[in-house]
């Protein structure tokens, strides 16, 4: 059927297809071609023909994605009209941009334009995503992706909109939204009117900057996101506004374990915004400086790098965790209530200070959970649990942890143990969570008389003092040579039993002949031998009740082979010399030693091993070692030595250290180079001492090596080439260990 469009130089062709029941008008015009489509009076589709065929999708009813006459493109744009919902049923549905809900479209279009995503449904936006008609009234937006389903977008922007406009996000279990630009939730322009962005269960993140926007103090006129147990990632910060109420910009949490990362700069003009923070964890987890938000939380944690500011006020209930290398800077936050806890879980070795570990308003509990260590800053106490989960906590007796009468220790193993000092209030059983140089060996008291009374305990993995001075006719044979504990009453008058433990590497071999020795600040005294438990390679023993305290440490009734309770190092050296730094150790006894390992830190805190010697197995006269690191590093060099044994158990010895001043370069002279048989070397030093001259081929090769003992002023030797092929070289010239100059050489034949 042809027809005359009345009133224009326009004419129409209308075609019936009766599979899909599609009305098809096409209309010419001499200025503009474009292409309206009308899908059973629920989709309208205007193409301007001449920019590409980018086509605007209008619902104005009902309709799934899939029944799109033509499916749209990433050049395509889409508006459901108020009163309409559009279906999101396919997993692959793409778009240019999205407006739910339009201003202009007269009384009879009132209402909200509605997304709706089923649990299949994906949908790719390229532009922007815009929620409510942008000033009319009764022109609201909704997405609701309750069922689950996928929104990607550049943009999302919840319009101000007018009056009777309520404009929303609702998110359900395993739906997610993900902005790769920004965010903005506009406040609404009626009082008594609220736009959520209901995350809920489900995952939303936004790539930039999350604002909420608005300037009307009027209460009744809020923007809030809500979070039940999902997680909102907003990677480029959130801002608030600076004019306005609080209490028309809300983020509140209202489930259990629900989660908030914030990235960028933090969060911006928290002071304009109010804050619920239910059963939930705010992570502030950028790589660089962020602005934490004075609010109440529940958890905190601080992820990443750079400074995390706190300002005055900011509170949490729950638990501060300090990972990365991200540091708190600011005002010290408020720990409030018996489950509040500090975690230290960073990434490298770890301090404490006195705003993440204050000592007013501080943690009620403590964890350790950072492999590299942490390190107390000053004396604290915690009334709550001791979380030794991984890695050590380094104290000494002035930088000393307390542990309340109503505390508690979970966990404690060579992997994580307190290595230094640590006290206990109270009159409760207590195992002190100790150990030194990688070794774990617990200390335990029985209840003390007195709720009052302190203990102070630590371990020292070294040779007690006065370790052959022992009570005549007290029954002890022998002591240990490598361990022991320094136990205190320094509060109180009660007496305990005193309960140590031994490993593998305290070298037991028959546990039944051992006692409790206590060192009385001249000898060693029998406390004795009320409880003994486990095997030889692992056990504890219990003294008789003991009321003075001093080092404790194991001893054995037997002599012989019974107990030898191990390898006694004499000495232990490190000397700079001109080739490097000579290791130089002694052993008075050794028992099933198979070797030493040798480590090397920059720090005293990481070691490396660097080599390792063999070692006599069993001996029982002086043994001596030594061992030339010739690669040291500038600065201090720390070295150890780790003794290991037959059956694997190892022990660590004290720390040694040199300190390697860097040698000033010098000009190396060679003459005649090119040379054919003979080259002359003239070096000036400002050291003393051997060095080395080292020859390379071109290949990196080292082909010939000598030495020269250097002055302080001009040296000068020669050096025969006659057995090098013509080629070019390079000479080195190393002293202690470091390159002291360099130089090309030519030889010709």
């Amino acid at each position: 059927m042809s027809a005359k469009n009345p009133g224009s130089n326009c004419s129409f062709h209308e075609r019936t297809n009766t599979h899909i029941m599609t009305t098809v008008t096409k209309k010419f015009h001499t200025a503009m071609l474009c292409r309206w489509i009308i899908l059973s009076s629920i989709i309208l589709i205007t193409t301007p023909l001449s920019i590409l065929h980018a086509a605007t999708y209008t619902v104005i009813s009902s309709a799934n994605w899939s029944a799109f006459p033509t499916t749209p493109t990433t050049s395509d744009n889409i508006v459901v009209r108020n009163g309409a919902t559009l279906t999101i049923n396919v997993s692959d549905a793409v778009c240019a941009s999205i407006q739910l809900g339009v201003d202009g479209m007269g009384a009879g279009f009132a209402g909200t334009g509605t997304l709706l995503f089923g649990a299949i449904g994906q949908l790719t936006v390229s532009g922007t995503v815009t929620i409510g008609a942008p000033t009319d009234n009764n022109r609201s937006g909704t997405i609701t992706m309750t069922a689950g389903g996928s929104l990607i977008c550049d943009e999302l922007v919840l319009s101000a909109g007018g009056n009777s406009v309520t404009n929303s996000i609702t998110q359900g279990m395993g739906s997610s939204i993900s902005v790769t630009g920004s965010s903005t939730l506009n406040q609404p322009t009626q009082n008594t009117t609220t736009y959520s962005w209901n995350v809920n269960e489900g995952t939303a993140t936004i790539g930039g900057l999350l604002t909420f926007a608005g300037v009307d103090p009027t209460t009744s006129r809020i923007m809030q996101i809500n979070i039940t147990t999902g997680t909102l990632n907003a990677n480029g910060g959130i801002s608030f506004d600076v004019v306005g109420n609080a209490f028309t910009k809300r983020i509140e949490f209202s489930g259990i374990g629900g989660t908030l990362n914030v990235g960028g700069a933090g969060m911006i003009n928290s002071d304009n915004a109010a804050f619920a923070a239910s059963i939930s964890t705010v992570n502030y987890n950028a790589a660089g400086a962020q602005t934490v938000a004075a609010f109440a939380y529940h958890n905190i944690t601080l992820s990443g790098s750079g400074d995390k500011t706190f300002a005055t006020g900011t509170t949490l209930d729950g638990t501060l965790s300090m990972q990365g290398t991200a540091a708190l800077v600011g005002t010290a936050p408020s720990f409030m209530g018996a489950a509040s806890v500090l975690e230290y879980a960073g990434s490298a070795l770890q301090f404490t200070t006195d705003l993440d570990f204050p000592s007013t308003n501080g943690p009620a509990s403590l964890t350790i959970n950072n492999m590299n260590g942490v390190e107390l800053h000053d004396a604290r106490s915690i009334s709550g649990t001791l979380s030794l989960t991984q890695g050590n906590l380094t104290t000494t007796t002035v930088k000393l942890l307390t542990l309340g009468s109503a505390a508690a220790v979970v966990g404690g193993s060579k992997d994580s143990f307190i290595d230094g000092p640590i006290a206990k209030t109270g009159n409760s059983l207590f195992l002190f969570p100790t150990g030194n140089l990688g070794i774990y060996a617990p200390i335990g008291i029985s209840p003390p008389g007195v709720a009052t009374d302190v203990f102070q305990a630590e371990y020292v993995r070294a040779t007690p003092t006065d370790r052959l001075d022992i009570v005549t006719g007290n029954g002890i044979d022998h002591i240990s040579n490598l361990e022991y504990w320094n136990l205190n009453r320094t509060t109180g008058t009660s007496s305990v039993t005193v309960g140590l433990s031994w490993r593998a590497s305290s070298d037991v071999t028959d546990p039944s002949s051992l006692v409790v020795a206590r060192y009385n600040n001249d000898e060693w005294e029998n406390e004795g031998q009320s409880a003994n438990t486990g095997t030889a390679a692992l056990g504890g023993l219990t003294s008789n009740l003991v009321s003075n305290f001093s080092p404790f440490t194991l001893a054995s009734t037997l002599g012989g082979a019974s107990n030898p309770l191990p390898v006694e190092l004499l000495s232990f050296t490190a000397e700079k010399k001109s080739k490097g730094v000579l290791l130089e150790w002694k052993t008075a006894t050794e028992t099933n030693n198979a070797f030493f390992q040798i480590e090397r830190s920059l720090d005293g805190k990481v070691f490396n091993a660097i080599s390792k010697v063999e070692g006599v197995g069993n001996s029982d006269i002086t043994q001596s070692y030594r061992f030339l690191d010739e690669n040291p590093r500038t600065g201090i060099n720390y070295y150890r030595l780790k003794q290991v044994d037959f059956d694997g158990t190892f022990e660590y010895h004290p720390i040694v250290s040199v300190d390697i001043d860097p040698v000033k370069e010098v000009a190396l002279q060679l003459f005649p180079n090119p040379a054919i048989d003979k080259v002359n070397v003239f070096l000036p030093s400002t050291v003393e001492g051997e060095a080395d001259i080292r020859i390379y081929n071109a290949m990196g090769q080292l082909v010939r090596t000598t030495t020269i003992d250097l002055v302080q002023g001009n040296n000068s030797t020669e050096f025969d080439i006659r057995e090098l092929p013509k080629g070019r070289y390079t000479m080195v010239v190393n002293y202690g260990g470091q390159r002291l100059t360099q130089a090309p050489l030519i030889i010709q034949q």
